[in-house]
């Protein structure tokens, strides 16, 4: 039997030359280009075969420049794209033309650099959200734990929205916060909800270790279960404190208890299953 072949559920491209990444360190190893080309041996080091691209910028611009990418016969196969939408706005303006493009499965905000932590909360933006499921599309929830309790009030008004928590929703890693615990057992009770598991290291910085992730992989595991945990590396940024080979062994490890199967659907299935790639559920296996 051959090893299935993995999908990357949360990465990321960018053209510094594009000016919208207000976020981006004027210096660094994320102040730089990163394209497909970078990425294609990285990915086959790792048994990846396919990503689901994920915006960097609060434009439907870029949201633009990535679906061209993934159009592009390109060193990487991107299977998807999560753009970004400015949902308080009417009927979600332009964006609404991109939402019939085969490759766009899902929006995120970028909740974390929002002044206002309720914003989510905003009738506008409540509207905005409850029209996702009628273009077809998913919502990425990119937000700290203080987002949380808004996040959750916001979801009680789209229950039918398909929903993915980023990055575990960026706990601090020196202990398991109760509060944050809670809110993410509440947001694992909603249907159609899921985590990514990625993010990880950008949170504590080089000199990071596999144990200080342990426990808060122990909980997510607990309450959303493997079939509704995704495996993203999200590179470059992971570049901040890490290789991408070490953020694989670092998730290979810390799912390592799990029958392989679990494994497999965490590496490939449910990223497959939340965002609708299409895949063909025997190939690899």
């Amino acid at each position: 039997m051959s090893t299935p072949w993995r999908v990357d559920a949360h990465q990321h491209f960018w053209r510094v030359c594009r000016g919208d990444y207000f976020w981006m360190p004027g210096s660094g190893p994320l102040a730089r280009d990163y394209l497909p080309r970078d990425l294609a041996g990285p990915n086959e080091a790792a048994g990846i075969y396919g990503t689901v691209l994920v915006q960097a910028a609060p434009t439907v611009a870029e949201t633009e420049y990535l679906l061209g990418l993934a159009d592009a016969d390109g060193p990487v196969d991107i299977l998807g794209v999560v753009g970004w939408a400015d949902l308080a706005a009417p009927e979600l303006g332009s964006f609404e033309k991109l939402a019939s493009h085969p490759k766009l499965v899902g929006v995120r905000p970028m909740i974390q650099d929002i002044a206002a932590d309720d914003w989510v909360t905003q009738p506008a933006v409540l509207d905005g959200l409850s029209r996702l499921p009628g273009l077809g599309l998913t919502f990425d929830l990119l937000c700290y734990p203080r987002h949380l309790r808004y996040a959750i009030q916001a979801l009680e008004h789209v229950p039918q929205l398909p929903v993915v928590v980023d990055h575990l929703a960026k706990p601090r890693y020196d202990a398991v916060d109760s509060e944050w615990r809670a809110q993410m057992a509440d947001l694992a009770a909603r249907p159609g909800t899921y985590c990514k598991l990625a993010g990880l290291v950008t949170e504590i910085g080089r000199g990071w270790t596999a144990d200080q992730f342990a426990r808060h992989v122990e909980v997510i595991l607990e309450l959303f279960g493997p079939r509704r945990i995704m495996i993203g590396t999200d590179w470059p940024v992971l570049l901040a404190a890490a290789e991408h080979r070490e953020v694989v062994a670092l998730a290979d490890r810390l799912i390592s208890q799990l029958p392989a199967q679990d494994q497999q659907w965490m590496w490939r299935g449910a990223a497959n299953e939340f965002y609708g790639l299409q895949l063909d559920p025997d190939v690899g296996s």
